[in-house]
């Protein structure tokens, strides 16, 4: 988790498994890392640059990333009542050029969450 976020002992009652660290210094080795899998952080991260450029550090050269953010055109990201109404939003163009900016060539793009955020369940 980054530090700005806090964490919590997790789980409670055995080995902890959730760590609180600095987006820039992830305590792993350089090329350790087969896949990572970044959901709802780059929104949150103070310096997004720094960020990606440590998990280009960390990854594998044959290695993925699968990254998860609001998407700016989507209406979720409108709606300051649902959880994807903080932090920023991007666009493919701006995702595109940050992740190439960290030396990164994404290779697929897909979008998710197409219901429309409301206030009420559907059923």
């Amino acid at each position: 988790m980054p530090a700005s976020q806090g964490a919590l002992i997790w789980p409670p009652s055995a080995p902890i498994l959730s760590t609180l660290v600095e987006e820039d210094e992830l305590p792993l080795r350089d090329n350790s890392i087969d896949r990572l899998l970044v959901v709802h952080c780059l929104e949150v991260a103070e310096q997004v640059t720094p960020f990606l450029r440590e998990l280009w550090r960390v990854l594998k050269p044959d290695g993925r990333l699968m990254i998860v953010v609001p998407n700016r055109r989507g209406l979720w990201a409108h709606v300051d009542t649902t959880p994807f109404g903080y932090g920023r939003p991007y666009s493919r163009s701006q995702l595109d050029s940050l992740l190439h900016q960290a030396l990164f060539t994404p290779e697929n793009w897909s979008t998710a969450l197409h219901l429309p955020p409301l206030d009420r369940g559907i059923l």
